[in-house]
């Protein structure tokens, strides 16, 4: 398309092509390769804040369009884009300086005390501010910021549940009602942070346990208890006991029929040697939950669609069901303080269906929002339980190897009264060039 031709818009509901759509696209990863950042940086402005009629260009021709016909939609779809693709550029790059200066000037257009688009047209600015008071634009900024944070070890947001966004990120990049770029972007970030927490973790644990190493920054909430918690979690949720059970479960599981299945999984869930209040509970809920669970396959083969549909729906059982509230279940645990108890059962089925990960991801993601709305006495509960997912979750990566090690001789299995004789030691077992 060349700067004088017209976007062949449809005559039905005036929709944009592809074609006109990429020439947005296409203008805005040519500046996002500017030397200057800076440039880059009024390019964008200009293009999107400037009184129109906006520079002339096919993309400048497109967006004419978009506001003409009021594709609303196309148009903050595109301007998210064109966001995006500065900022991966660069992200790439490490220039933090760019990726803060556009963050604070787009703050500042959207200010309502001095709201720049003020001199575009109506319909403009009424779209801009619908964006600006919209949970996108909530998640955009956060997005950015949380990147800032990460890298500049620097506080750019006082948000309790932004330590745990990358939750959010991983819903989103899940969300097949997103735009593809959000979708592909929010995966690349949150893997990016997880990977991220995953080698402080190893590194602060690593150094913690040294007389001759400085110690690094914990990057937990927890002070000097975080490595009992963590000794914990290992004897519960990744001892060598724990792997043997999930590896038994799955040899036993597979030639047994659904109904089989059920019993089987039941089980292996609730299991312990020394059982509790809180266990036989939980035992009686999930129970009830698997004996009617697609209740008309019990006779048929267990497929793996099957085997992940149903884990699926215990972790939904233990989190929530509807994606707006806490289950039922979780209320309970959550309640008595049982963060652990509900950890463990979460990783033991990621043990046996590590597929699973994207429910629980998404689950946490749902909790996370509905915590953010509630009052900040409330909210605060949760959040040991919400950092001890964390930490499960980035052990479960399996990047890093974690062993719990007697350094005394004892002959039992590690028991929470025991752990003070034992020591974590990580191995990383993938070299990999951390980078977004």
């Amino acid at each position: 398309m060349t700067s004088q031709s017209s976007p062949n818009f449809s005559t039905f509901g005036f929709l944009p092509s592809s074609a006109d759509l990429a020439e947005i696209r296409k203008y805005f990863q040519e500046i996002a390769q500017l030397p200057v950042a800076t440039q880059a940086v009024d390019r964008f402005f200009k293009f999107w804040f400037s009184p129109f009629p906006i520079p002339d260009n096919a993309a400048a021709s497109v967006v004419k369009e978009l506001i003409k016909h009021q594709c609303e939609r196309y148009f903050l779809e595109s301007f998210q884009e064109s966001i995006y693709l500065l900022f991966v550029s660069w992200a790439q790059s490490r220039n933090l300086e760019a990726c803060r200066e556009f963050l604070e000037r787009l703050d500042r257009s959207f200010a309502p005390q001095q709201f720049t688009p003020l001199l575009l047209p109506y319909r403009v600015r009424t779209w801009f501010e619908s964006f600006y008071s919209s949970p996108d634009y909530d998640d955009l900024r956060r997005t950015i910021a949380l990147y800032l944070q990460s890298e500049s070890h620097q506080p750019v947001s006082t948000r309790w549940s932004d330590r745990y966004f990358d939750f959010c990120l991983k819903s989103i990049s899940l969300d097949r009602n997103r735009p593809l770029f959000q979708r592909q972007f929010a995966r690349r970030l949150a893997i990016y942070l997880q990977k991220r927490f995953q080698l402080k973790l190893a590194l602060y644990v690593a150094r913690s346990q040294s007389q001759f190493e400085t110690p690094e920054h914990n990057p937990t909430i927890f002070g000097d208890d975080f490595l009992q918690i963590l000794k914990t979690i290992l004897a519960s949720s990744f001892s060598s006991q724990q792997y043997k059970k999930a590896q038994l479960f799955t040899r036993k599981t597979q030639r047994e029929n659904y109904q089989k299945f059920k019993k089987i999984l039941l089980l292996y869930l609730v299991f312990c040697a020394e059982q509790s209040e809180t266990k036989n509970w939980i035992s009686i809920e999930i129970g009830q939950k698997l004996n009617c669970l697609f209740a008309r396959q019990n006779l048929n083969p267990t497929t793996d669609g099957l085997r992940l549909t149903t884990c699926n729906e215990i972790v939904n059982l233990l989190m929530t069901e509807d994606y707006q509230t806490p289950s039922s279940l979780f209320l309970k645990l959550v309640s008595r303080g049982k963060f652990l108890t509900l950890t463990s059962t979460l990783m033991k089925l990621l043990l046996v269906s590590p597929e699973s990960r994207d429910r629980l991801e998404q689950c946490a993601a749902a909790l996370l929002r509905y915590y953010e709305r509630q009052p900040h006495e409330t909210a605060k509960r949760v959040v040991p339980l919400f950092e001890i997912l964390k930490i499960a979750l980035a052990i479960a990566s399996k990047d890093i190897e974690y062993s719990l090690v007697a350094v005394k001789e004892y002959s039992d299995r590690p028991g929470e009264k025991h752990l003070d004789n034992y020591r974590v030691f990580t191995q990383l077992k993938y070299d990999e060039t951390l980078g977004f």
